[in-house]
């Protein structure tokens, strides 16, 4: 996995929640809640022209599935707007903060996310930062997905960053 680190600049961003597994349960389709949350969103962003390559796609996961209950889980499909975009009973807006994470380069499906993230959180960070010169903060973990993000309609592969918010010691 490419891994580097970014500073990530504060952004206004128009989201749709949805709660539940960040993992399975996948009906027969091989969806999840969140993977029909962003087929929502992006027919929203699509009808309101928000679909455009210069807007930062993300994906926050806010529970920790280690201390939440999975059902109560809470993930947003994001897309950065202008300040003055105004929520409305579709979507809701919120302040992502910015800050320094690592980010890990991910090719897979979403079934395979947790796993990477896992990876990516338990064993990349730690053998990098030997010297504790990075530490893991509790934040939200972020999906941040390429200009013309598409999944693989025959394969469900993906592509995207999956990113840890970290900090100096």
């Amino acid at each position: 996995m490419l891994v580097e680190l970014r500073l990530l600049p504060p952004m206004h961003l128009a989201y749709m929640r949805c709660t539940g597994p960040y993992t399975g349960p996948y009906d027969s389709t091989g969806s999840n809640a969140s993977i029909q949350t962003w087929g929502r969103f992006a027919a929203w962003c699509h009808q309101h022209g928000l679909d455009s390559p210069d807007r930062m796609l993300l994906g926050i996961q806010h529970d920790r599935p280690s201390t939440t209950p999975a059902e109560l889980c809470r993930y947003d499909c994001c897309v950065q707007v202008d300040e003055g975009f105004m929520p409305n009973a579709e979507v809701a807006v919120q302040d992502f903060a910015g800050g320094r994470y690592v980010c890990g380069q991910f090719t897979g499906t979403a079934a395979d996310i947790q796993t990477a993230r896992m990876h990516l959180r338990n064993e990349w960070l730690p053998s990098a930062t030997a010297d504790g010169a990075w530490r893991l903060m509790e934040a939200p973990l972020l999906e941040i997905y390429p200009q013309g993000y598409r999944v693989n309609a025959e394969t469900g592969v993906l592509q995207c960053s999956l990113c840890l918010p970290i900090r100096a010691t």
